[in-house]
């Protein structure tokens, strides 16, 4: 499993002042199971929809995506 780690910087503008909000995305492949996993915030797993055949959204107990995968990638 491949691991990448991107750093996701949002900056906006309200009067007089910037606000800087920062994300840490772990991007995982599986080779073996030719798979991405984005993970976007922590949490526990409560539940997950499948949006596609090939694409999973991870979700907690408050509903807060907590990650993507997708299948069959290649």
């Amino acid at each position: 499993i491949q691991t990448f780690i991107f750093w996701l910087i949002e900056i906006y503008v309200i009067p007089d002042r910037a606000v800087f909000d920062i994300y840490m995305i772990n991007i995982s492949y599986d080779k073996e199971a030719d798979a991405y996993y984005i993970e976007l915030n922590e949490g526990e797993f409560y539940r997950n929809r499948v949006i596609e055949d090939r694409i999973i959204i991870d979700y907690d107990i408050d509903d807060n995506i907590l990650g993507i995968e997708i299948l069959d990638f290649k």
